[in-house]
């Protein structure tokens, strides 16, 4: 049995980030975004469900985050609100956001639902 791709899709990730992805050495793709005094990388190999996140702020790494075989990666629409939703188990999620400004928002616990 193959194993269950995560459920974004390409045209989601490339709107949430508004520019290509770069292809890595392992069969997953990698956004760089500038936002502000903020870059932001972003990794997801979807069929592997593997992500990593990290944050620099003026050349100083304020985050970084590296999961493999997360349950789910999301796009979530709210609104005027977008953002990737990492799934971590049932009530455990770990958000990003980059506009209107970046925003790592970690829900342990709750259960988020749109």
């Amino acid at each position: 049995m193959a194993p269950r791709r995560a459920s974004i899709t390409d045209s989601e990730l490339l709107g949430f980030f508004e520019r290509e992805p770069d292809a890595d050495d392992y069969g997953g793709v990698a956004f760089n975004v500038t936002r502000g005094p903020y870059a932001v990388a972003f990794g997801i190999d979807p069929v592997r469900r593997d992500v990593s996140i990290a944050i620099v702020r003026e050349g100083a790494k304020v985050f970084e985050f590296v999961a493999l075989g997360v349950a789910d990666v999301r796009w979530r629409g709210e609104g005027q609100r977008e953002r990737l939703e990492v799934v971590l188990g049932d009530k455990h999620s770990l958000f990003l956001e980059l506009r209107p400004t970046v925003a790592v928002v970690h829900h342990l616990g709750l259960v988020v639902q749109v």
